[in-house]
């Protein structure tokens, strides 16, 4: 079975989307297990996409997409292949993530597998599309029929506009822009931030979960939005934190609104943008409601939404409430976290059993914020 690393789903800019259930019992009993499948829809959409003539009749490319601009630059089609994503696993427990996994021996089996990348390759450009099950990999064992909520795509719009309508017909498949609430972004940097501190708080560190968190997930930018009726001359406003104010308000936040919380039942702990709440009203008398951005339904009735967190943008990772994602931190790639110039032997392992517990933290943040993005296509 034509195979991906998976790391084709770090660093790159992808429009999040909502997906019924492929339907393709008329065709093939089975998809993720099934080359042949695979094969099948990556020469039809080929062929689409080339003009080719099926049986005397043309099934090329409509107007605007062979007139759009990008994918005239993007010369003639040479490659369009469809290939299963591995499951995150195969990076982390099974396999030393301080080492490049084995590409030629590496064996996905349909159970296990996390999606199936799409790639199309032009003379001058490369196009990506992922069907995504989840990090742990696609569960259901019903013949015909293949879930996979999430539709990740980067592709220029009349293209991405063919591609959905291949889906559509050849699937019976539904696909719709999935949009992100303010909640989902607070919690998406609340979980991540939460993550790597809960996996990195352990005796005999050799460095301070602290400093992981500021390493990985570096400088802050979040970007708050006025409806017209509030700021009608302020549409939006970008906030940029240091990395050090980071950790200083989320380890605040941590130790007061985690516990205000459990007590009075306000619902899921928010501690950094706790502290960053009470910051702002303190030093800048601007009144952020952290409920809004926690989750509405814990608002006072008939209270208002004067702002919404619209986007998150760090080294870790960029979301949008548009409908947009990048992954940023990939340890799979990066040199290890912690210093390199030990003293003796001791120190050595020290650092390598420091390196492989941050490398496996940082996993388990990207795996969360994959996971919550599954589970959001799926509302």
């Amino acid at each position: 079975m034509a195979q991906s690393t998976g790391e084709e789903l770090f660093t790159t800019s992808w429009t999040l989307h909502r997906l019924s259930p492929l339907y393709h019992g008329k065709e093939c009993q089975t998809l993720l297990d099934n080359p042949r499948a695979l094969a099948l829809y990556a020469d039809r959409l080929r062929d689409l996409l080339r003009g080719d003539t099926l049986r005397g009749v043309q099934v090329g490319l409509d107007n605007t997409l062979a007139l759009d601009d990008a994918i005239a630059k993007a010369g003639a089609l040479n490659a369009c292949k469809w290939e299963a994503l591995p499951t995150w696993s195969h990076w982390n427990e099974e396999q030393s993530l301080l080492e490049d996994p084995d590409n030629d021996t590496l064996v996905i089996a349909p159970e296990e597998s996390a999606g199936i990348l799409v790639t199309l390759s032009y003379e001058n450009a490369t196009y990506k599309a992922a069907l995504l099950a989840g990090p742990d990999g696609y569960h259901d064992s019903r013949k015909e029929n293949t879930y996979f909520p999430l539709l990740v795509t980067r592709l220029p719009n009349p293209l991405r506009q063919t591609f959905i309508s291949f889906l559509a017909t050849n699937f019976d498949t539904h696909c719709s822009i999935l949009r992100l609430p303010s909640s989902f972004l607070c919690a998406a940097l609340e979980n991540y931030l939460a993550t790597l501190n809960n996996a990195l708080t352990r005796r005999n560190s050799s460095v301070s979960a602290r400093q992981v968190i500021e390493r990985v997930v570096k400088d802050t930018q979040l970007t708050l939005t006025f409806p017209a009726p509030i700021a009608p001359a302020l549409k939006s406003l970008d906030v940029h934190i240091r990395r050090e104010s980071l950790t200083a308000f989320f380890t605040h936040g941590s130790t007061t609104a985690a516990i205000d919380n459990a007590e009075n039942n306000k619902g899921p702990s928010t501690p950094f943008l706790a502290a960053l709440s009470t910051y702002f009203d303190t030093h800048l008398a601007m009144k952020l409601n952290i409920d809004h951005f926690r989750d509405a339904t814990t608002s006072p009735i008939g209270e208002k939404e004067y702002m919404r967190l619209t986007k998150v943008s760090c080294g870790a990772f960029v979301l949008g409430s548009e409908g947009r994602v990048k992954l940023l931190a990939n340890p799979g790639r990066v040199m290890p976290f912690a210093d390199s110039d030990a003293e003796n032997e001791d120190d050595d392992n020290d650092d390598a059993d420091s390196d492989s517990r941050e490398i496996r933290a940082v996993w388990r943040a990207n795996e969360g914020l994959l996971r919550a993005l599954v589970e959001r296509a799926t509302v």
